[in-house]
């Protein structure tokens, strides 16, 4: 029998109803049972509470394994976290190829963390080629959208000389705040 996708839907709705609440374990099992009904939202949430033991036990394998389906699926901050998962080699290899990889779709889609992580990626050579440039386009997005971190590694930059990340920096203080 097919999933109806509003079955998989009322089940997200309840775990958010049900975390909002404070019923962390009851909110796990219907993230859980939306998320094997393939709820993209549902697959992120269960895959949070397992990476971070919130009303569950700790399990970075089961987080690994429901970030992997919903980055799949295109959700960002999954793409986002299971990049971290690859940097820190938490329920997965360390891989820092492979977090470049996840890291740039969730930094393509607009994440200024994802960006932030990006351009440190890059500015360092981790995972690949070492590029300047890419490091500064990546911070520049993440500093336009207030990522403090970003603003600091561009500081760092200028104050080491680089002229392009000094440029970023001098337009990102004209933006009306």
């Amino acid at each position: 029998m097919a999933t109806l996708p509003d079955e998989a839907a009322s089940l997200l709705g309840q775990g958010i109803a049900l975390l909002h609440a404070g019923d962390l374990s009851q909110a796990a099992m219907c993230f859980e049972k939306a998320a094997e009904k393939g709820n993209t939202q549902a697959q992120y949430h269960i895959a949070k509470m397992r990476l971070d033991g919130i009303g569950v036990s700790m399990n970075y394998d089961h987080a690994a394994f429901w970030f992997c389906k919903a980055a799949l699926s295109g959700d960002a901050l999954s793409q986002m976290e299971l990049g971290f998962m690859y940097i820190y080699g938490q329920g997965v290899p360390q891989a820092y190829g492979e977090a470049r990889n996840w890291l740039e779709k969730a930094a393509s889609q607009g994440l200024p963390q994802a960006q932030n992580t990006l351009g440190f990626l890059y500015e360092n050579g981790l995972g690949g080629w070492q590029d300047f440039g890419l490091a500064i386009q990546w911070y520049a997005k993440a500093a336009t959208q207030g990522n403090d971190d970003a603003i600091a590694a561009l500081e760092g930059l200028a104050e080491e000389g680089n002229e392009a990340a000094a440029k970023v920096l001098e337009g990102i203080s004209l933006l009306p705040q």
